[in-house]
């Protein structure tokens, strides 16, 4: 089977039911498991190799059943920046940029900022913060030990390990110890009324964190 037929096989495997993002979605799998772009010269003869195949056949099967791309992927980009995803946290989103951009806004002229990212999943916020801040110190607090695995990988993946430092923090409690004094607070923290989850889209409410959703009654 050819690379390009791989990639039609596939499409045709989603269903009638499509979504807008479909074409754009499998060609990102196509290019994660071939290495190669879905439209490049030489796919309609290039063989698929029998194992590659195989993982994009399944990774298109579990993109029908409805999970996200960017925990197929394991990857996803947030401000310019390489992140690691997983279903221990939420998918770092577009819209989240906006506050990096007021944070960086509101911290220019500052020497050596200290900034804590509260509630950080990912760590996304609080380490573009940090990767446009040269001189800035910033603790990310994450309560979700998983979350808090993912977010230390970003930490590592984006080689600001020299000033980024994660630890176990519940944002509703007092820290167990000092922490320091911070010029800025960033978070993104769990605000979709315990009522409305069940109203979420299904990629949303069946695979992404329910801790980092679920801001309660009101």
């Amino acid at each position: 089977m050819t690379l390009q037929m791989a990639y039609q096989n596939a499409y045709a495997s989603l269903g009638p039911d499509l979504s807008e993002d479909a074409e754009f979605d499998l060609s990102c799998l196509f290019e994660h498991i071939f290495g190669a772009p879905r439209r490049a010269p030489g796919n309609s003869a290039r063989e698929a190799d029998s194992a590659k195949l195989a993982a994009f056949n399944a990774l298109a099967a579990r993109y029908k059943a409805g999970e996200p791309l960017q925990y197929l992927l394991g990857m996803w980009e947030f401000y310019g920046l390489p992140f690691e995803v997983g279903p221990g946290v939420l998918i770092p989103r577009p819209d989240t940029e906006t506050l990096v951009e007021t944070a960086l806004r509101l911290l220019k002229g500052t020497a050596a900022p200290a900034v804590a990212d509260l509630c950080a999943g990912s760590g996304c916020i609080g380490l573009a913060a940090a990767a446009n801040l040269p001189n800035a110190r910033v603790l990310l607090g994450e309560y979700d030990e998983e979350a808090l695995k993912i977010c230390r990988q970003n930490i590592r993946r984006n080689r600001l390990t020299a000033r980024v430092a994660s630890l176990k923090i519940d944002a509703r409690e007092k820290p167990a110890r000092t922490l320091g004094e911070f010029q800025f607070l960033v978070s993104n923290p769990p605000y979709i009324p315990s009522a409305d989850i069940d109203t979420l889209d299904a990629s949303v409410r069946e695979h992404e964190p329910r801790l980092a959703l679920d801001g309660g009654a009101d």
